[in-house]
């Protein structure tokens, strides 16, 4: 609170926000501008909607979502582009970790979301 009563530009915090309550005391603690969530936000799709109360989304929706949007603008391989997918799909946690990783292209990770 103290740098953001000093200056007059927009100060954003950032760091371990990974839930509504860890938003809400970070807005309320340094008194900042707003926020900017990293690391909490895999995983939880939902996060920015809960801190926002806004309706929340079908997370498997959003996962194939995810999968189709890799699939039209990556510029790596398809190989490479699934090794990098298989990360965020298995921080999303909905289960078949084994599928994922065993998962080489995307049609292996569209099975894997049915």
């Amino acid at each position: 609170a103290q740098i953001v009563e000093s200056t007059s530009i927009p100060v954003w915090a950032n760091g371990d926000i990974v839930d509504v309550a860890s938003a809400r005391s970070m807005l309320e603690v340094t008194k900042c501008y707003g926020l900017m969530i990293g690391r909490g936000a895999l995983g939880n799709v939902n996060l920015f909607r809960e801190i926002n109360n806004l309706p929340l989304l079908d997370e498997l929706y959003i996962i194939k979502r995810h999968l189709e949007l890799a699939k039209i603008y990556s510029q790596s391989s398809e190989l490479s582009t699934v090794h990098k997918l298989r990360r965020h799909l298995l921080a999303y946690n909905f289960g078949r970790r084994e599928d994922i990783l065993k998962a080489e292209t995307f049609a292996d990770l569209e099975r894997t979301m049915l």
